[in-house]
């Protein structure tokens, strides 16, 4: 008998070699391939009690408590969606917050999609130096020539130069053309499961694209973890039974916000298609319980070195609102699948179109597929996972989870608002406000409606001025059964709009103004 560990998230195999009865004065071999169970770990999870109360673990549990994090200002940045856009506006606005001194005192930063590449590539950065290059310098208008401009900074170290040269799609368009058509048939025809155990194409490319740069873009053997809680210290060895220690990338949260990456369950034949998903360096899942769905859906956090995973036991403790749990990883839950998890815009347009085979196409399209275990009935189904976006463009429902009193809304729309059909055009933002149809209201107003109207006129006035398109306005926080917003305190918003300013563009100097369209 030979035994063969198995290596990264690969299953052992143990090979059993039998004799068999001599035939015609011949001996022949029949060697029998026996799989053995891939390897396990023992994680914590958080569950969300009778009360309805669920731990936040970098504030309330003492393993997980990040040092320093409930001392930065009570803030959440807040990024909305938008692919290259998003990536770039977020660049520029984190940009400014860093020269003005106040990005290592925001306490969360929350992105969604586009947004997701930049907040997953600066979180990692390791130092304040790092964290500088990163970003770039600060350029006030005046000093914006053509040739500045075009000074994006040095490859491992500029976020700028990164996204310069991304070619994502160059990328997806050759893992379909090296893609074994064979078995993508199969697949697409149902005869046989699209694999769980690496990253599909479109989070390869995204990873190559945003995250390899700066060292971080191993999808499939690396698991992530926060230097300064107690927790960090375990994560290397626990990683490495199950095959996700390749890689062990540090989140600082010393010279930057707590990162919040928005994702999204997809029920393609579910009314409500798409349901909430949060990763973070410390854990992940879906906060909030949905008991009439198939599969049932939350309601709790499990490490992030338990995400896409099967279960395998859980301790009988979960009265407490914490427990221990087994489980068996099965394909990656690493820092650059959780970005291509929330850029995958595409996977939420053709849910629309082809429910009943969506699984089909996972691997071909680049769906996203994972094990999940629920909270409830605790069982272990597969899930589609997908573009936060699909139901919170703006990243803002993780921060008024945790009830944060003070949140910049960056919005990242392509769309001029010249009209109020204009500002209504993306249903995100009128949905926080219960401003579009009845069941989407349900299912995202969290403000009074009076408030999008306010907001509107407030934009439309600062734009007239040549001013910048900012407003900031206090809000009574409205419950939101659905999304699981609990209502009846305050929160202060800073909304940071993506339009024209006047008074800023007539400082650039006139090669460049002469570029920006009328």
């Amino acid at each position: 008998m030979q035994v063969v560990d198995g290596t990264g998230s690969a299953t052992a195999t143990v090979s059993v070699e039998q004799t068999a009865p001599k035939t015609n004065d011949l001996d022949i071999q029949h060697t029998v391939a026996a799989p053995v169970p891939r390897p396990t770990t023992t994680v914590k999870a958080w569950v969300r009690g009778s009360n309805g109360s669920l731990l936040i673990p970098e504030v309330d549990d003492p393993q997980f408590l990040v040092p320093g994090l409930s001392a930065k200002a009570p803030v959440a940045v807040c990024i909305s969606g938008g692919g290259f856009r998003a990536t770039a506006l977020a660049l520029g606005w984190l940009r400014g917050l860093h020269h003005m001194g106040l990005l290592d005192k925001v306490r969360y930063l929350s992105t969604i999609s586009g947004s997701s590449w930049m907040g997953a590539a600066l979180c990692f950065q390791k130092d304040a130096a790092a964290v500088k290059d990163f970003l770039g310098t600060y350029l006030p208008p005046e000093q914006c020539t053509p040739e500045a401009l075009q000074n994006v900074g040095v490859t491992g170290k500029s976020y700028a130069k990164a996204v310069a040269d991304a070619q994502p799609l160059c990328r997806i368009i050759q893992g379909w053309i090296t893609s074994n058509w064979k078995e993508q048939a199969q697949i697409l025809t149902g005869q046989i499961k699209p694999p769980h155990e690496v990253a599909g194409i479109w989070t390869s490319a995204i990873a190559h694209a945003f995250l390899e740069p700066f060292g971080l873009h191993d999808v499939n053997t690396s698991t992530v973890r926060v230097p300064g809680t107690k927790i960090a210290t375990e994560v290397a060895d626990r990683a490495a039974k199950v095959g996700r220690a390749g890689n062990i990338y540090d989140a600082n949260v010393k010279d930057l916000p707590f990162l919040i990456i928005g994702q999204a369950v997809i029920l393609p034949k579910a009314d409500i298609k798409f349901y909430p998903f949060e990763w973070t360096p410390l854990y992940g899942g879906c906060p909030v319980p949905y008991k009439d769905v198939t599969p049932k859906l939350g309601a709790g956090w499990v490490e992030t070195l338990g995400l896409n995973a099967e279960l395998v036991t859980k301790q009988d403790d979960t009265a407490t609102g914490e427990t221990k749990v087994e489980v068996r990883p099965m394909g990656p839950a690493s820092l650059g699948e959780a970005t291509g998890i929330s850029s995958a815009y595409h996977s939420t347009k053709f849910v629309d179109f082809i429910p009943d085979i969506m699984d089909n196409f996972q691997s071909l399209l680049g769906f996203h597929k994972a094990q999940y275990f629920d909270m409830q009935d605790w069982n272990t189904q597969d899930v589609l996972l997908t573009d936060g976006g699909a139901y919170d463009l703006y990243g803002i429902y993780p921060a008024l989870r945790r009830r944060v009193p003070n949140i910049m809304v960056f919005n990242c729309n392509g769309l001029s608002f010249k009209t109020m059909a204009d500002f209504s055009s993306d249903k995100d933002l009128p949905g926080l406000f219960g401003c579009c149809s009845d069941e989407e209201n349900k299912q995202r107003q969290v403000f009074q409606s009076a408030g999008f109207d306010k907001l509107f006129n407030a934009i439309q006035k600062k734009m007239k001025a040549g001013e910048a398109p900012i407003h900031v306005e206090q809000y009574q926080v409205l419950a939101n059964d659905h999304l699981d917003i609990k209502g009846g305190w305050e929160v202060r918003i800073m909304w940071i709009m993506n339009e024209r300013m006047k008074k800023w563009e007539t400082q650039l100097p006139d090669a460049t103004r002469s570029m920006i369209p009328d």
